[in-house]
């Protein structure tokens, strides 16, 4: 747990080598170009063959591990801090967001990590040391930590930056009404 793996394609077949090389009157024997071409995380992982195994449901247990990848924002509040996540598992589209108060020993937000069971947190580097601390018991996450200017914290910010993905305006307003009347 924890780790990248990148893949490395090939990206010349030794016919278009050999082409390139006649062309330019260069000599054929360098090595091949290699491109770092994707990087995975087991949160951003989708298997291939995903919904087309050929066996009865009923011989095996098909159900894949859900792969949460929990995104937090944290911010001080009179009682303690307010904590704002999302977890998007990239293999079925399931989203799940919260925004709560929570006390110094973060309660509500451990329970929320265990009923999620994120594989990997994106959180700021500014983030309070309990709440990190609780993060990192559980070594099975990866936890990749952003400057705090990838964040965006007030509403207005955050309709802005996510009607840019939409295409259609009117989501955006309900989208906006939905954000301001979170507490």
């Amino acid at each position: 747990a924890g780790y990248k793996v990148g893949v490395v394609r090939q990206m010349e077949t030794a016919a278009l080598k050999r082409a390139g090389a006649l062309a330019a009157g260069e000599a054929t024997s360098s090595l091949f170009k290699r491109t770092l071409t994707e990087v995975y995380t087991r949160a951003a992982m989708i298997p291939d063959g995903v919904g087309t195994v050929a066996v009865k449901q009923d011989d095996l247990n098909l159900e894949p591990a859900a792969s949460y990848s929990l995104c937090i924002n944290e911010t001080e509040s009179s009682g303690g801090v307010r904590l704002a996540f999302v977890a998007l598992d990239v293999s079925t589209g399931a989203v799940i967001f919260d925004v709560f108060e929570d006390g110094p020993m973060r309660e509500n937000f451990e329970s929320r990590l265990m009923m999620i069971e994120p594989v990997q947190v994106i959180c700021k580097q500014s983030i309070s040391t309990e709440t990190k601390e609780l993060i990192s018991r559980n070594k099975s996450i990866r936890v990749e930590s952003l400057d705090d200017d990838h964040f965006v914290t007030s509403a207005d910010d955050l309709v802005e930056t996510l009607s840019q993905f939409l295409v259609n305006a009117s989501a955006s307003s309900t989208l906006k009404s939905f954000i301001e009347s979170v507490p």
